[in-house]
C-alpha cells in the first residue's frame, strides 16, 4: 500500500484537520472516506463499509488512520516526528554566516552564501525555559559593527530588514552607520517601489524592479508591522503572473503576514483567486480552515465565517501564533458578525496576553470608550494571568484617555474584590 509523504514542512494542525475532515465524511457516510479507514485501519481491514459505518468510530480513531496513511504507527509518533523536523533552528552554516558579517568577513559571507546559508534567518528558537526565542538576523550585528560590504551581500540573498519590529535601518542611524545607512534606504526604497507597482498593477515596473534587485521579492517577509510582503499583497489582488515572478525571484510561498497565520494562500483562497491557489499549493502552502476562517473574519464576512463554523471550525479555537477570532472580529467593524459569534460562546477571555493588549490597545490609542466598554461589560478580565491591566491603564494615560483609564481602574478594583 502507497505511503503519502509529509510535505517539507509538515503542520501537525493540518495533519489533525485531516482527521477532523475524515471524521466528517465518515458520519456523512462517504464511501471515500469508509475506504480510506479500512485500508489505513487493520481492525476494519476485513470489514465490510456498512459494518464500518455502523461501528463506533470518533476522532482517536480518525488520528490513527491519518497516522497510518503517512507511514507512522500512531498519532503520537507522527505528531513527535513533525515537531522534530518542523522545529525551527540554527543549522551550522547560518551560524556561520551570523559569526562571519558580525567580524565583517565578507569572503566567507560570499561562500557561506553561495552554499546554501539562510540570510532571510530571524530569530532562534529555544523551546524550554523563559526565553522562548531570540532575534538574530545576520544583519544585526553587521549594521552594528558597520560591515557595508557584508549588509550588500546579506541584502542580494533576501535578508529581513525588518525582523519583527526590529528595524536594520533604524539600527545604523542609532549607530551612526552612514555607509549603511545609504543602502538601507535605497533597498527601502526599492521594497516601496515595488508595492507601488503591484497595487497599479503595472506588471513592466515589477519585472523591471526584480530584474535590477530580484531579493525584493522577499521584502517584508519577516516584519511583524502592517505591511504585507509583495507575495501576499500580489496574492491579494489576483495578480497571477506578479505572484510567479515573485516566486521565481525567491519569495517565499509560507510567509505569513505580520504575526498572524495569514499567508498568501489564505488570501488568495478567500479573494477566490483559483489559479494562485493551485499555483501556490503545488509549492506545498498550507491554510488551515481555521487560520481561513479568523482571515474571513478579520475582513468582517459573517457569511464565511457562519459556514466555516457550522462546518466544525471551533468557535474558541486558537491557532499556532494564539489568535483568537474574537479580536479580529472586533477589529473588522462588524458588529452583527461580533454579536454573533459571542451568541454561539465566543469566549471574550480565550484570546490571552500579548494578542488583548494589542487589541486594547488599539481601542485606546484611537480613544474608542465605547467599544472598550463593550468587551468589559462582556467580562472580559484585566486581572488574569498574562493580562496587562496596569499596562494599559498606563497606555490610556499615555494617550490622555483620562476616561478610559478611569474605567480600568474601576474595572481592576471590582474584579480585586
Amino acid at each position: 500500500m502507497n505511503v503519502k509523504e509529509l510535505s517539507e514542512r509538515p503542520n501537525i494542525d493540518y495533519l489533525g484537520a485531516q482527521a477532523k475532515a475524515l471524521l466528517k465524511q465518515y458520519r456523512k457516510g462517504d464511501n471515500k472516506a469508509l475506504e480510506q479507514i479500512r485500508n489505513h485501519f487493520p481492525k476494519y481491514k476485513s470489514y465490510s463499509l456498512e459494518a464500518i459505518q455502523a461501528a463506533k468510530f470518533g476522532l482517536q480513531d480518525a488520528l490513527l488512520v491519518i497516522s497510518r496513511e503517512y507511514g507512522f504507527a500512531n498519532w503520537s509518533l507522527l505528531k513527535h516526528h513533525v515537531e522534530k523536523v518542523s522545529a525551527p533552528s540554527l543549522s551550522e552554516d547560518t551560524r556561520a554566516l551570523i559569526k562571519a558579517s558580525a567580524q565583517g568577513d565578507a569572503k566567507a559571507v560570499r561562500r557561506l552564501l553561495s552554499e546554501g546559508a539562510d540570510a532571510k534567518h530571524v530569530c532562534t528558537y529555544y523551546g524550554q525555559g523563559n526565553e522562548r526565542y531570540k532575534y538574530e538576523p545576520p544583519l544585526l550585528q553587521t549594521v552594528r559593527n558597520g560591515h557595508a560590504e557584508c549588509a550588500e551581500l546579506l541584502l542580494q540573498y533576501g535578508a529581513q530588514t525588518i525582523a519583527g519590529h526590529w528595524s536594520a535601518l533604524a539600527e545604523a542611524r542609532k549607530c551612526n552607520q552612514t555607509k549603511i545607512v545609504e543602502l538601507l534606504e535605497d533597498y527601502q526604497a526599492g521594497a516601496f517601489d515595488l508595492h507601488r507597482a503591484l497595487s497599479a498593477h503595472d506588471l513592466d515596473k515589477i519585472r523591471s524592479i526584480l530584474k535590477r534587485t530580484p531579493s525584493l521579492a522577499s521584502s517584508f517577509e519577516g516584519s511583524h508591522d502592517d505591511i504585507p510582503a509583495p507575495l501576499f499583497l500580489a496574492a491579494q489582488l489576483g495578480e497571477t503572473e506578479a505572484v510567479s515572478l515573485l516566486l521565481e525571484a525567491g519569495a517565499d510561498p509560507h510567509a505569513a503576514f505580520e504575526t498572524t497565520t495569514f499567508t498568501a494562500l489564505t488570501t488568495a483562497r478567500y479573494h477566490g483567486h483559483q489559479d494562485i491557489v493551485i499555483l501556490l499549493e503545488d509549492l506545498g502552502a498550507e491554510s488551515l480552515p481555521l487560520t481561513d476562517c479568523i482571515y474571513a473574519a478579520s475582513q468582517g464576512d459573517l457569511t464565511k465565517v457562519v459556514n466555516f463554523i457550522r462546518d466544525g471550525v471551533g468557535i474558541n479555537e486558537k491557532d499556532i501564533c494564539k489568535h483568537h477570532i474574537l479580536p479580529h472580529a472586533f477589529f473588522s467593524g462588524n458588529h452583527e458578525l461580533v454579536n454573533w459569534l459571542i451568541a454561539n460562546g465566543a469566549d471574550i477571555n480565550q484570546s490571552l496576553g500579548w494578542e488583548n493588549y494589542l487589541w486594547f490597545r488599539r481601542y485606546i490609542s484611537c480613544g474608542d470608550y465605547k467599544t472598550l466598554r463593550f468587551i468589559l461589560d462582556l467580562g472580559f478580565k484585566l486581572n488574569s494571568p498574562g493580562q496587562y491591566g496596569v499596562q494599559l491603564i498606563e497606555e490610556a494615560r499615555k494617550h490622555e484617555q483620562q476616561e478610559i483609564a478611569q474605567l480600568l481602574e474601576e474595572r481592576m478594583k471590582s474584579e480585586s474584590v
